[in-house]
């Protein structure tokens, strides 16, 4: 959030434990392939729309599309859209949560390693592991969505921040 207060001033975003989620519009893919826009408050104004409107409609395109949690081993997943755009934002929805915590076994964190990708790694995955992926697959600056890590409960179907003790 606080690394893109001047793109929230312009933009109309909802908080996600300590994110901004902010909306976009995709363009036909026969008319130009892979091509996303931020949807402004100048256009969501055009559009006649809240932010309510437009995230519940948000969440209904999140469900259509195709959502992948790939294992690299050692306890460690990586989550993302088929598409290859935007992927972190399928962590929002309570039903990829459950699959995530399912396929994992329980608690889980999560580091959303970028806005097209987030990190799923089990209790029983360890620091080591996990750095060595990131280490192994670098990220551009301005993909990044945040530094810190998050725990998902499984038995309260909530995110918290991890706090390493």
């Amino acid at each position: 959030e606080s690394d893109n207060e001047e793109l929230l001033e312009n933009v109309p975003w909802v908080k996600w434990v300590d994110m901004a989620v902010v909306f976009c519009i995709r363009t036909p893919q026969d008319i130009l392939p892979k091509a996303t826009a931020v949807i402004t408050t100048k256009l969501m104004g055009f559009w006649k729309v809240s932010v309510t409107e437009l995230y519940q409609l948000s969440i209904t395109n999140l469900r259509k599309e195709k959502i992948s949690l790939i294992p690299t081993g050692n306890g460690i997943w990586v989550l993302g859209k088929d598409v290859q755009k935007y992927g972190a934002a399928a962590i929002i929805l309570p039903e990829v949560q459950s699959m995530c915590a399912e396929k994992v076994g329980a608690d889980f964190y999560m580091i959303p390693r970028s806005l097209h990708e987030c990190i799923i790694i089990s209790d029983k995955g360890t620091v080591n592991d996990l750095l060595k992926y990131i280490n192994a697959n670098s990220l551009e600056g301005e993909d990044q969505l945040s530094d810190n890590v998050y725990h998902y409960d499984f038995v309260k179907h909530r995110f918290d921040y991890y706090v390493s003790k």
